[in-house]
């Protein structure tokens, strides 16, 4: 009887049925208290105001990171957007194992060519990672929810 069960319950975990991960597929991993957005336009950095909306795409997107895809220690393309936290977000259960402090989700060159997400890292380089969700409805949500902003900002040093 008891090997039963033990079988059993071993073809619910194998097809399926009862997933070990359902607790973390509800709640995204990545936490983010606060968080300061700017467009980055030929080195013009324009604040804006990130929606409740952007803010929790945000947090499903860094909670989606599956895979490093390499360094780029070349310089950053001339727009993009960049995410601080002014509080260092931590995630779980994906490949980013340092603290996040600042992040960027660059536009698509061309229609062939996805949204890239960068990391910056301890050493002050910008990572690659790839996501299981698709950045393209972070940076909609960003253009749909932008406020007009005519300040145009210098930003603080990193600490």
């Amino acid at each position: 009887m008891r090997h039963a069960l033990i079988l059993t319950a071993c073809c619910f975990v194998l097809f399926g049925w009862i997933s070990p991960s359902v607790e973390a597929s509800v709640h995204p991993p990545a936490r983010i208290s606060k968080v300061e957005a700017y467009r980055i336009h030929y080195r013009e950095h324009t604040s804006f105001h990130v929606t409740r909306t952007t803010h929790a795409e945000l947090e499903q997107v860094l909670g989606s990171i599956h895979q490093m895809a390499g360094m780029r220690s070349y310089s950053l393309p001339k727009k993009y957007i960049l995410f601080r936290f002014p509080s260092p977000v931590t995630l779980t259960g994906t490949p980013v194992v340092h603290p996040i402090r600042e992040v960027i989700v660059t536009p698509p060159r061309s229609s062939g060519i996805p949204p890239r997400l960068l990391v910056k890292n301890p050493q002050q380089q910008w990572v690659e990672y790839k996501t299981s969700r698709p950045l393209a409805p972070l940076l909609d949500q960003i253009q749909a929810g932008e406020k007009p902003s005519i300040e145009t900002v210098s930003l603080p040093p990193n600490r």
